[in-house]
């Protein structure tokens, strides 16, 4: 009966430990909860997407069959109206008379892009189209020799008044413009290139019809054709969807560094907060051996004592930064030459984020032994680092203020911090710096906030108790 007895008093001891309900039921749960929600945007799945189009597109008149050709026209109702094999309409469109406002609507996440259709797409696309509608009646009508050898006179001459238009080149490109580190975005470019590509080979059967129209009316010809082929791909046409930044309005070469800009930034904040957790063992050793209450007994101010640990925490931070953004650049994901500012200022956000991180450990250490707040900083920094660089979900605008987009994320100081260093990796050039000190000065606030703060809270609950014992 022992053995019972030994498992039973064991099992009270489990029930009642703090340890069990927050890493057997406490862990588990939250992030049974928190992937159960964030998984839902891994999964593909097919939702109808808000993009923005803006036209500059001049039609053309056809040199064949003389009819005005409004490609851009067409291929907006084309956008409008897509749906896909489950009959879900891809894109909800919105059309803006200035491209400044359809930029500024991406910004501020109000649509996921926009389709700018430049002043010459009809003239470029009517060119592809008459290309493959050339080489598509030229291929039926040299069929057509064998079957009507007593029209082999205007067969001729329908062949050669075509082929002029087989040495035309068309250079057609659509700019799409979006932020590539918005899946979104990469969903609705991804959409684009399939939509171009029906478009234009629909488009050049419905081509071949208006021209074989005329054909027939010209030269008389007693049979018809079946333009339904498959066209054919050439060197000399080409169509290209070209992403354009929102923000710069310079097309985006690199997806690489746009989606870098994202991960690393998260990531050094991921790595600092972790690293905060040793702030909690290292105050509570230090209470345990009694060290904090022999610092009390010479004076020692909260402030001067953790103005040592931020201090130290501080510079594991920038090492920690450092190490992270020189091994990416070792690996090529971002560039070394970012501007000496740039670095500057990510170097010091790194810092500030070493101070915080410390701060709040020291904050929650005052109040929770360290076996359970270790955990809590750990699911606290390995959470919350995923939302505030948007890894999983998008997070939409409340307001705007001074140039800038806010939203619940902006509460917590990380958020500053990760546009700090993901806006620095984007830079182009040296004027757009000034972009980054708005954020960076929250961040500043932040840290003089949060430091005031912790220096209160720790003398209080932790320094004065430390005296007391």
């Amino acid at each position: 009966m022992i053995v019972f007895d030994l498992a039973f008093i064991r099992i009270k001891q489990v029930i009642r430990s703090k340890e069990f309900y927050f890493y057997v039921i406490g862990f588990p749960l939250f992030f049974m909860i928190l992937f159960g929600f964030i998984s839902r945007s891994w999964a593909p799945a097919v939702t109808t997407l808000d993009i923005g189009l803006y036209t500059a597109d001049n039609p053309i008149v056809d040199p064949i069959t003389d009819e005005m050709l409004a490609m851009g026209n067409l291929f907006t109702s084309v956008l409008s109206d897509y749906k896909s094999e489950s009959g879900i309409k891809i894109f909800s469109t919105i059309s803006y008379a200035e491209l400044e406002k359809m930029d500024t609507d991406i910004r501020n996440l109000v649509i996921y892009g926009g389709v700018e259709i430049p002043s010459d797409f009809s003239s470029q696309a009517s060119n592809m189209t008459r290309y493959y509608a050339s080489l598509i009646l030229i291929q039926q009508l040299t069929a057509e020799f064998e079957n009507y050898p007593s029209e082999t006179v205007n067969i001729s001459n329908a062949i050669n008044q075509l082929s002029v238009y087989l040495n035309s080149s068309a250079n057609l490109v659509l700019n799409f413009h979006g932020d590539v580190t918005l899946q979104d975005t990469m969903q609705s470019y991804t959409y684009l290139w399939q939509i171009m590509s029906e478009f234009i080979s629909n488009h050049s059967i419905i081509h071949a019809n208006s021209i074989w129209t005329i054909l027939q009316q010209n030269y008389s010809f007693s049979f018809d054709l079946n333009l339904t082929s498959d066209i054919s791909s050439s060197s000399s046409v080409s169509f290209d969807v070209q992403l354009v930044s929102s923000s710069t309005g310079d097309a985006i070469e690199d997806f690489q560094r746009e989606f870098y800009s994202k991960l690393l930034p998260g990531n050094i904040i991921s790595t600092i907060l972790l690293s905060s957790v040793s702030a909690i063992w290292i105050l509570d050793q230090e209470n345990k051996t009694g060290l904090l209450k022999r610092l009390k007994l010479t004076k020692l101010s909260s402030v001067q004592y953790l103005g040592s640990i931020l201090l130290a925490w501080s510079t594991i931070a920038i090492l920690q930064g450092i190490f992270m953004l020189t091994f990416a650049a070792m690996l090529g994901f971002i560039s070394f030459s970012l501007n000496p500012l740039v670095w500057l200022m990510m170097i010091a956000t790194m810092a500030l984020l070493g101070i915080i991180s410390a701060t709040i450990a020291l904050i929650i250490g005052s109040f929770i032994q360290a076996r359970i707040a270790a955990p809590i900083l750990i699911l606290f920094g390995s959470t919350l680092h995923m939302f505030v660089a948007e890894f999983f979900i998008t997070i939409k605008p409340i307001f705007s203020f001074a140039g800038k987009n806010f939203s619940w994320l902006d509460a917590t100081p990380f958020r500053s911090a990760f546009l700090v260093m993901k806006n620095g990796i984007m830079l182009e050039s040296s004027s757009e710096i000034t972009g980054l000190l708005f954020d960076f000065l929250l961040l500043v606030i932040w840290t003089i906030v949060l430091f005031v703060i912790g220096a209160i809270i720790f003398n209080k609950y932790k320094l004065k108790y430390a005296e007391k014992e």
